[in-house]
């Protein structure tokens, strides 16, 4: 078993931090791999932005103007374009990236040199990569790569071992339990770099 490609750990990594060594404990690697793909993908969402390197393919609609910006940033390579000049083509134009276009990688920015994108309604298809680094790679903000782990074994030790980082409060006979949202550092860390207030 292994963590999705494009996770920010291995799942050796993942073992050894919520301390699974050997034994039965590595029954819990499916449940460890679905928390930490979803820790990622709510990292990237919230940061509006992958972290470890993967290809893309993005369909987009051209404006008449010469840039066109993709979603997913930073860009690391443009790998293709191809443009539908009109509704009734049935084979698109293939632009030569290396002739016919000039990248912004950090802002996701493609320009044409010698035409501009088409008006059209998903009529740019775009083949790229975006990403900071490889799976665990020092190129990955450690902020971030940290916090993160540190969410997957607070939610790990919660959903999966049953140890709730919780307090109660009693009042007379009734006891109230009072369950935290994040660990309060990781809260910080992910809302420092997140574009809106979503935590």
């Amino acid at each position: 078993m292994a963590t999705a490609a494009t996770c920010l750990w291995t799942l050796a990594v993942l073992r050894t931090y919520v301390g699974i060594t050997s034994g039965s404990d590595l029954t819990q690697d499916a449940n460890l791999e679905f928390i930490a793909n979803g820790v990622t993908d709510l990292i990237e969402k919230m940061h509006g932005r992958p972290y470890v390197t993967r290809a893309i393919t993005e369909v987009r609609s051209g404006d008449g103007r010469k840039w066109l910006f993709v979603d997913k940033r930073p860009m690391t390579v443009l790998s293709t374009l191809t443009i539908k000049r009109a509704p009734s083509d049935t084979t698109p134009e293939s632009i030569t990236i290396s002739t016919g276009t000039e990248t912004d990688l950090k802002r996701g920015g493609i320009r044409l040199i010698d035409s501009v994108f088409t008006k059209g309604v998903g009529n740019v298809t775009i083949g790229y990569s975006a990403g900071v680094g490889a799976q665990g790679a020092a190129t990955l903000p450690q902020d971030v790569y940290q916090a993160g782990l540190d969410l997957v074994k607070a939610i790990y030790d919660e959903k999966v071992t049953g140890v709730q980082a919780a307090s109660s409060v009693s009042v007379g006979s009734a006891t109230f339990l009072i369950k935290p949202e994040y660990p309060k550092h990781v809260k910080d860390m992910l809302a420092s770099r997140c574009p809106v207030d979503v935590l």
